[in-house]
């Protein structure tokens, strides 16, 4: 029988794939960790500078105290200054920390990076600079340098950061620039351009057409006021182009440069634009240009007695006033009594001033009926007193306080606004003291006063009771007819 020794395999047992990884591994980690630990300060600085152009304001401001609060300041310089003369970041990161650099008063080593920049690096750099007290001497001092790359960067930079250029063109007074900006203006842009970018860029090319009274610019200005795309740029070349052409002497530099019915065309459709703002601009103008207003009356009526923004419809209300409009001036009255308080503040400021029928005497009304807004409250007193000439009603301890003591007037009014009550004066015989002085500015009769004043007082004492039908059988056994007499009273009737 064989009993010969069985053959060992003396081959070494095959590595565990977790130990060879193990082996590879670990000191590849070994070598990040160290990597990590000896550029820790520099990673996150580099961090938080990237994060400077975050859209959250809140992450922004953070990101600067960080930085601010660095220990490694000789650090945080080089790596801020990098990013400064980096081209491939953000605009807006190059010029957060160029502004970081100026606060930390590192002005050598930005005007050191001016000088050997890229036009769009000096530019970022100039931007940063011309909010700053020497600018003007460090223009001067550049030799033409500053000037010249102002005129480089409009010619040749991108659209991204091409209206800083502007801008800056215009703080400089360059208008030798204007033939390349109205090639901006006139050139279409992509459709792929940012919202933000497009927005900055027109409305930078169209304020310096108007800066430096570019007049064969403006039918291009009207053209943007009336089909642009984004809402911000309709209303600053809409305002742009009634300042430079149709704002009265001395204001307006260019006269025809765009024909009127051009102009009422551009304000007609901005009327009906999806954007708040652009009709409220389109209603200031109006204001300014009544005789445009008219044909659009209805439309305004229409905003006004609408449940939208409350701005919005004090502008039509403060609009329409400056008309000549029968049926405004009929519902007139009912908006002292508007839910909103800017409706009501606005019916109260333009009581004085209607053309042809003067409300000053609805104010006696606001004085003794209005809770909620101390400034309107406040400004119907002043408003009353400028068209009497003196403060009417004052008890016999109050009639000199105004004059001696002004400021403690001032106090005086909003303690009786709060309270109803002053020393011995209250709200309501304050109101009736008003009331009576306008009744005899109406020339009115001792007697029908007497009547006038019994008659408002039983229609606030329904009023309180909510009792329409006793309100308006109060007013009419005064038996008195007289224009605006009773305009706060017959308003609240009409808006039942």
């Amino acid at each position: 029988m064989d009993e010969s020794p069985t053959p060992v395999d003396d081959a070494a047992p095959p590595t565990p794939a977790w130990k060879r990884y193990a082996l590879i591994g670990t000191p590849l980690i070994v070598a990040a960790l160290v990597v990590l630990y000896l550029y820790w300060d520099e990673i996150q600085i580099r961090g938080w500078i990237n994060r400077l152009s975050n859209s959250d304001a809140r992450v922004r401001r953070e990101q600067r105290e960080a930085l601010k609060g660095h220990e490694d300041k000789a650090l945080v310089d080089k790596l801020l200054l990098e990013a400064v003369e980096d081209d491939g970041k953000t605009f807006d990161v190059r010029s957060s920390c160029a502004r970081l650099l100026l606060e930390r008063q590192r002005l050598p080593m930005l005007e050191a990076a001016f000088a050997r920049g890229s036009v769009e690096t000096r530019g970022l750099i100039l931007r940063a600079f011309s909010k700053e007290r020497w600018f003007k001497k460090f223009v001067e001092d550049q030799g033409g340098v500053v000037e010249e790359t102002v005129r480089t960067w409009i010619r040749d930079g991108s659209d991204t950061t091409r209206s800083h250029a502007i801008q800056l063109a215009v703080q400089l007074d360059l208008s030798d620039v204007m033939p390349a900006i109205r090639k901006v203006l006139m050139e279409p842009r992509a459709q792929n351009v940012h919202p933000d970018i497009l927005r900055d860029l027109t409305i930078s090319a169209a304020g310096a057409v108007e800066r430096f009274e570019d007049c064969e610019s403006l039918p291009r200005v009207a053209e943007l006021a009336e089909n642009h795309r984004l809402s911000l740029v309709r209303l600053r070349c809409m305002q742009i182009v009634d300042r430079s052409v149709f704002r009265g002497a001395p204001g307006a530099k260019c006269p025809g440069a765009v024909p009127p019915e051009t102009m009422k065309r551009i304000v007609d459709k901005a009327l009906d634009d999806t954007d708040r703002t652009v009709r409220m601009g389109a209603m200031l103008i109006l204001q300014r240009k009544p005789e445009w207003a008219p044909e659009v009356a209805e439309r305004l009526q229409t905003i006004l007695d609408g449940d939208g923004n409350g701005a919005e419809r004090r502008q039509a209300l403060e609009t329409l006033a400056g008309l000549d409009n029968a049926a405004f001036q009929e519902r007139y009255p009912r908006y002292f009594h508007d839910p909103m308080a800017e409706v009501r503040s606005s019916a109260a400021r333009v009581a004085a001033t209607m053309r042809d029928r003067p409300r000053t005497g609805a104010l006696a009304g606001v004085l003794q009926d209005e809770v909620e807004s101390e400034v309107m409250w406040t400004d119907a007193a002043k408003a009353l007193r400028h068209a009497a000439g003196t403060w009417k009603g004052l008890t016999k301890g109050l009639r000199t306080r105004p004059s001696i003591d002004p400021k403690r007037w001032s106090r005086d009014l909003v303690t009786l606004f709060t309270t109803g009550e002053l020393e011995d004066l209250t709200r309501d015989a304050w109101a009736d003291a008003w009331f009576r002085w306008w009744a005899e500015k109406l020339e009115l009769t001792p007697e029908q006063v007497e009547k006038a004043a019994a008659a408002r007082k039983a229609f606030f004492d329904a009023k309180s009771r909510n009792d329409t039908a006793a309100a308006e059988a109060a007013l009419d056994s005064a038996g008195i007819d007289v224009p605006g007499l009773f305009d706060y009273e017959r308003g609240w009737l009409q808006s039942r």
